[in-house]
């Protein structure tokens, strides 16, 4: 059996697929997190989720917005041209990714020693990578191959989580390990996920500057997303110190357990915005957002119950101080379902400076929060601030959609609705 016939058995088109996919990438990365916060103390988990956070950031801001602007074109009229075009922009961004690096190592991370440094400079690096294999992700899942989108999200946490079990086996994990094997986990997914999308390298392309004049509308709202949502763990490093990020870094874990739902839903309602009228799309978008409203807190009601017992239990007594944090991440998590779900939806309906005007005020209250709470009551500010800013998003995002305050109209009707969406 070939390969491309194995992945044809995993290639289900409905979107419950996204949420098993997230839910196991989760799954992994609760796995991984104890064993590194174990072996590595709350100082260190703070160090490593710094590094992680420009990971994450990094090429969500040197993307441009491709990703979506790849999706929407993928959707509309097909995905050979703009996904050649997003791969030649991809190579483009390794050089200003070597600055980057070379500046934070010599910066935030210049109480790392010599090795994490190194390390540190190249997991920022390999950061192109992600710009190729989030692309590929986007045409998966504009031609419905809800299957193969599963196979892009778990794989790098996998091949993580693997290094990650291997390490704790043969006692070597410290810092520089767990930023190496992100780095490598990077790296596999891309080349995985460019055997799934099969689009040669040659071939025609869309113009570069029209790409990217396209996509910038989306750019910001990418900007805005990635560092609202990962930029507290860099700055939490020198606001907080190293103990309390890393029992913030926990806390931000346990608080996103049940996001996959929303990445599942957003899947589903961004095609759906897209190919519906123009004229429609207000209504579809604030019964989407409803619904995503309705999944999630019953959702993070259970993950709550759960917390108190299991943060100890998972992480060791070390985190026993995480619990508050946790919690109060796991309300701002409702919020963050809910605002995804409609970022995507806006998205597929073209609307990426409402997006971005949005995320900034998003950004402006999560970090002012951060540095004047984080600075006073250490990890328990930080998810305050987090949670306060993943609730002003939903709040800014609904005054702007026509009808939009209905989304926290929500009955029992809507969870349904949630739930047979995830089903088909």
């Amino acid at each position: 059996m070939n390969f491309s016939r194995f992945i044809g058995y995993l290639n289900p088109s409905s979107p419950s697929i996204v949420a098993i996919g997230q839910f196991a990438a989760s799954g992994l990365a609760l796995l991984s997190a104890p064993i590194v916060a174990r072996a590595i103390g709350p100082e260190g988990r703070g160090e490593t989720a710094a590094v992680l956070a420009v990971t994450y950031m990094w090429p969500l801001i040197a993307g441009l917005g491709l990703p979506l602007e790849v999706r929407r074109v993928a959707a509309e009229s097909g995905e050979a041209h703009v996904l050649r075009t997003a791969r030649l922009w991809m190579a483009f961004s390794f050089a200003p990714s070597l600055g980057v690096a070379a500046v934070l190592t010599f910066t935030l991370f210049d109480s790392f020693s010599t090795p994490e440094r190194l390390a540190a400079a190249l997991a920022i690096s390999v950061t192109p990578f992600a710009i190729s294999w989030m692309c590929d992700q986007s045409v998966l899942i504009s031609r419905i191959q809800y299957g193969r989108v599963a196979i892009v999200q778990v794989l790098q946490p996998l091949v993580y989580v693997t290094l990650i079990s291997l390490g704790w086996l043969f006692g070597i994990i410290g810092v520089s390990y767990v930023l190496i094997s992100n780095a490598f986990a990077v790296v596999v997914t891309c080349s995985v996920s460019a055997l799934l999308v099969r689009v040669s390298l040659r071939g025609p392309r869309l113009p570069l500057g029209q790409t990217l004049r396209s996509s910038l509308p989306f750019a910001g709202n990418s900007v805005a997303d990635a560092t609202t949502n990962r930029l507290d763990q860099l700055l939490a490093l020198p606001i907080m110190g190293g103990q309390a990020a890393g029992l913030y870094a926990v806390a931000a874990t346990v608080g996103a357990l049940a996001m996959p739902l929303g990445h599942a839903l957003a899947a589903s309602a961004f095609n759906a915005v897209a190919r519906t009228p123009a004229t429609q799309r207000d209504s579809v978008i604030v019964v989407r957002t409803r619904e995503a409203l309705a999944v999630s807190l019953v959702a993070s009601v259970m993950v709550i119950a759960i917390i108190p017992l299991g943060v100890p239990a998972l992480f060791g007594s070390q985190f026993e101080t995480a619990v508050g944090p946790a919690i109060v991440c796991t309300v701002g998590g409702v919020a963050a379902i809910a605002g995804y779900v409609n970022t995507l939806s806006l998205a597929g309906a073209g609307k990426g400076r409402v997006l971005m005007g949005a995320q900034v005020l998003r950004l402006i209250t999560a970090i002012s929060l951060l540095i004047w709470l984080g600075s006073v009551i250490g990890a328990l500010g930080a998810a305050i601030a987090s949670a306060t800013g993943t609730w002003v998003l939903l709040l800014a995002l609904a005054s702007r959609t026509r009808g939009g305050l209905h989304i926290f109209a929500i009955r029992p009707s809507d969870l349904v609705g949630a739930m047979r969406r995830l089903r088909s």
